[in-house]
């Protein structure tokens, strides 16, 4: 794609289109942009281009190859159903054994003051509560939070 200034044009170069001696088209500039805007879909269109195997024309050739009769399932499948393990509750509290036992870290001891996590947590929380009244940061420190 080339601007030419000096007449106001744009020169776009393609492929050699089969049935088509030539590969490029000139357009007046706002006939360009009226052109590449056309493949722009409008708001809450959405423009969805199939090629290869999933384009119409080949969907339509596999329709036509296939025959009637292996479009119907003759079987149905068996639907076996098991019921789920129960959810032990001491597993539901191994979970920090388990953390502490592959990445050699307790999850539940703040790693910059060795301090319990969940009164971390705790005082976080209210910080950031006070901010959201609009609490100053001065306050809050005072407040001990």
């Amino acid at each position: 794609m080339t601007y030419r200034e000096d007449t106001g044009t744009v020169l776009y170069r393609s492929k050699i289109k089969p049935g088509s001696q030539k590969n490029f088209a000139i357009f007046p500039v706002l006939d360009w942009i009226a052109t590449l805007t056309a493949h722009i879909p409008n708001k809450g269109e959405q423009l969805v281009r199939y090629y290869g195997y999933y384009s119409n024309v080949f969907r339509g050739k596999r329709q036509k190859e296939k025959p009637q009769e292996e479009t119907e399932i003759s079987w149905k499948p068996e639907v076996i159903e098991i019921e789920a393990p129960p959810v032990l509750k001491e597993l539901k509290k191994r979970w920090s054994h388990f953390i502490r036992k592959v990445y050699e870290t307790d999850p539940l001891t703040c790693p910059k003051c060795q301090g319990e996590m969940r009164e971390q947590i705790r005082i976080t929380v209210l910080h950031e509560i006070a901010h959201y009244f609009g609490i100053d940061e001065e306050d809050i420190e005072k407040l001990g939070y």
